[in-house]
């Protein structure tokens, strides 16, 4: 028999009559607001896969409170939250589409256009007669898209990955901790890395994706111009279209963070030095970017760790200079390897290591437990490019670099390198052609 399936407007959407066109006498709440469907806000989140903290953006705040044209604003008066998660204190970066939001005024269950793009409904989901739905999805997942100015490109194809779209009921345009629970109702993108959990294989399998065809280095592009598309047919259970107007564009734009460096350190994954946002030196020849004193071996690689995939392709020995200093002498230039593989191992393409090209000692000392060695890499950011994200990962297509010089001193640990280390050894950089 067949199975009769009804819409999410007359099955899923019951469960809100509680918040319908009137106001709720018994419980107290407002109902839906009249009029057209608003954006109220955009929001993104990198649960702290790329600097180890999460960071949470909101493109509805004012990117700084102490400007003139925002300072009286009710945000940056009576909000406790400020300007904290406005684009300059918490700006996007290649990681923040592991959730982005987008909030409306009310919830946007219907799309009026959909029928014209081939789908069999108007409603945003579908929803069986009885019971409660276990297959939830969006009838059309192009209702929500992303659209790229200065992304790579290859053969027509745009630097921007694939993502799972769906709708979220859940949530109000109030929110104690935004980062931790989100504002709502909205339309949500998704970037997939992995198919391995429970959930993540739920959303996989809706966008048909598996175990072996998920793309682990899938993300946005650095220093890229993004605007979220919205269908032009979305409407609320009143069937009253979304309103598309400058503030909504405004609101659905948003630019990431520059390619830049993170951390510094040696590669054992623990002890790397921020440095990203100034917090540590600019990286200028004056005021370089310092690895912690005593920490890289003199056997041992130096670790850039940056904020998108690197481009491999274009790493070679020339990549970056070095120099070294012992107990404050003549600086010597030492032939360097320039690589993200440690071991036939590239991991996400997120890490630069440097090592002496010998694989052995950035210098012969006289006396290895007295000696002070430092080494200054001078890493050439005009040609360290991005991995491109258009589907595959093209290499060579990536168009964003760091754009200047940035240097980075260590002074390494004294002594023979310890048993224990945890450190990179110079021994095990290796090609980088061979990620």
């Amino acid at each position: 028999m067949k199975k009769h399936r009804k819409s999410l407007f007359l099955g899923a959407a019951a469960s809100l009559m509680l918040l319908g066109a009137c106001n709720d006498n018994l419980t107290g709440q407002d109902g839906e607001p009249t009029g057209p469907l608003k954006v109220l806000r955009l929001t993104l989140i990198d649960f702290g896969i790329n600097t180890g903290h999460l960071v949470f953006t909101d493109t509805s705040v004012p990117s700084d409170c102490t400007l003139p044209q925002y300072k009286d604003l009710k945000q940056c008066t009576n909000d406790p939250f400020m300007d904290t998660y406005g684009v300059k204190k918490s700006p996007p970066n290649p990681d923040s589409l592991r959730r982005l939001r987008v909030v409306f005024n009310k919830p946007p269950l219907l799309d009026l256009d959909a029928p014209s793009r081939g789908a069999n409904s108007t409603e945003l989901e579908l929803v069986p007669d009885s019971g409660v739905p276990t297959d939830l999805k969006l009838v059309d997942q192009k209702v929500i898209s992303l659209a790229c100015t200065n992304c790579s490109t290859d053969n027509g194809a745009v630097g921007i990955p694939l993502t799972y779209n769906s709708l979220q009921l859940t949530g109000s345009d109030l929110s104690p901790d935004p980062s931790q629970f989100p504002y709502g109702p909205g339309l949500q993108m998704e970037v997939l890395t992995s198919c391995t959990s429970a959930t993540n294989k739920f959303k996989c399998d809706k966008i048909g994706l598996t175990k072996t065809t998920v793309d682990p280095l899938a993300a946005l592009e650095p220093d890229a111009s993004y605007t979220v598309t919205l269908s032009k047919g979305l409407a609320g259970r009143d069937q009253q279209k979304i309103l598309l107007d400058d503030r909504a564009t405004s609101l659905l734009s948003f630019r990431t963070e520059p390619f830049q460096i993170n951390t510094v350190g040696n590669g054992d994954g623990a002890s790397g030095s921020e440095v990203r946002a100034g917090a540590k030196g600019t990286g200028s020849s004056t005021d370089p970017y310092k690895v912690a004193d005593d920490l890289v071996a003199i056997d041992g690689a130096i670790e850039i760790a940056v904020n998108a995939a690197v481009d491999y392709s274009r790493l070679n020995g020339t990549s970056a200079t070095a120099q070294v200093s012992v107990n404050g002498g003549a600086p010597k230039a030492v032939a360097v390897i320039v690589s993200p593989n440690v071991a036939d191992d590239c991991g996400a393409l997120r890490s630069i290591y440097v090592a002496p090209a010998s694989g052995g000692a950035w210098a012969t000392l006289t006396n290895p437990m007295t000696d002070e060695v430092v080494v200054t890499v001078t890493l050439k950011g005009a040609a360290i490019y991005d991995l491109s994200q258009v589907k595959g990962h093209p290499v060579g297509k990536g168009i964003h670099t760091m754009g200047k010089d940035i240097v980075i001193r260590a002074k390494l640990l004294k002594g023979a390198t310890p048993m224990d280390y945890a450190g990179v050894p110079s021994s095990a950089v290796a090609d980088p052609n061979n990620c």
